[in-house]
């Protein structure tokens, strides 16, 4: 009996000793995620951006300011305090207009992770030796200038957005930036990760420039894109058919924008800023209902949740740049 009782015991030794070991291992093996912020910013640049046109209380190079205005706070998000990769950049929806607007796109980019020391970082963000003038106030007002320029040439020559192109193709390992190979600090395992965020600036409108026949999906209510004929092609059959619930009309009928087929998406935090509704009157009354925003955001809902995007907001125009500056800073550092 006492032989027994001594084997027993050793075996259970053996077997705590065992998990213990496992557990360690495991925990050594955790990697911890650093989170860095990359930022596009993508501006519809068709006749929306004439206030004269289509007025609205904030304009897009103010939601573009107060964007930049928010590097710094967000430099230190997460408890980073060193190492900062953010980067900040704009995607042309037709990247035909680089050359167009003669686009100095060197202006419009700040990329934090081009530093290769701590020190050479806080001496671009704080403006001091090697970039006493060419810091980061400096690169911020650079970039503010040159949306300044960008949107005076696009009130002067307006081109159409084919925002569905702009998915499908021009999203890709630039817009969305994939993890770093895990390093070991301290005895743990860390990795650098990024929040891809698209803060894309449309009235919400997307009219590609193609011919009716040639927006068509394999459906025949499904298109490529949703210009106000659309839209009031959908009011009308919803209302002549007698159902009460939008949603549930839009599904029966298959309504909806072709999803896109782009595994970047997936990993992308999309900010749809100001839908422009323009069946209001100029005093924001409504002149028919459903009005033309309620009908984007359920194509721009379904669309984006079937092109399978990470996460997204859709927001209709700001009443001013307090509220404007609350919605952009907290989407972006949402966890």
């Amino acid at each position: 009996m006492k032989i027994n009782s001594i084997i027993f015991l050793c075996v259970v030794l053996t077997i705590c000793g065992c998990g213990s070991s496992s557990s360690k291992s495991n925990e050594k093996d955790k990697v911890t995620g650093i989170y860095h912020y990359n930022i596009t910013i993508a501006p519809d640049l068709s006749n929306r951006v004439n206030m004269k046109i289509h007025p609205k209380p904030i304009e897009d190079h103010k939601i573009i300011s107060l964007t930049l205005d928010l590097v710094e706070k967000i430099l230190h998000a997460g408890h980073r305090d060193t190492d900062q990769k953010d980067s900040y950049s704009v995607s042309f929806i037709n990247q035909g207009l680089i050359h167009e607007y003669d686009v100095d796109q060197n202006k419009l980019r700040i990329d934090f992770s081009e530093f290769k020391t701590q020190s050479k970082r806080m001496d671009f963000i704080k403006e001091r030796h090697d970039y006493a003038d060419c810091g980061l106030k400096n690169n911020v007002d650079n970039f503010k200038g040159e949306c300044g320029n960008l949107y005076d040439k696009a009130i002067r020559r307006p081109f159409g957005a084919d925002l569905w192109s702009f998915f499908q193709n021009t999203i890709d390992d630039t817009t969305v930036k994939s993890a770093d190979s895990p390093f070991d600090y301290a005895d743990q395992k860390f990795q650098n990760r990024f929040r891809n965020v698209l803060v894309l600036l449309t009235d919400g409108y997307i009219e590609c420039g193609l011919s009716e026949e040639g927006a068509l999906g394999l459906s025949k209510n499904q298109s490529y894109d949703l210009g106000q004929s659309r839209i009031k092609k959908f009011r009308n059959a919803f209302k002549s058919s007698g159902m009460t619930d939008m949603k549930a009309f839009f599904d029966k009928n298959n309504y909806g924008i072709v999803p896109v087929k782009n595994k970047y998406v997936e990993d992308l935090h999309v900010l749809v800023l100001e839908m422009y509704d323009r069946s209001l009157t100029l005093s924001g009354n409504a002149t028919i209902h459903p009005t033309d925003a309620d009908i984007m955001e359920l194509f721009w809902t379904d669309w984006l949740t079937h092109s399978k995007v990470k996460n997204f907001e859709l927001h209709r125009c700001f009443p001013n740049e307090r509220k404007a500056k609350q919605i952009v800073k907290k989407f972006i550092l949402s966890e």
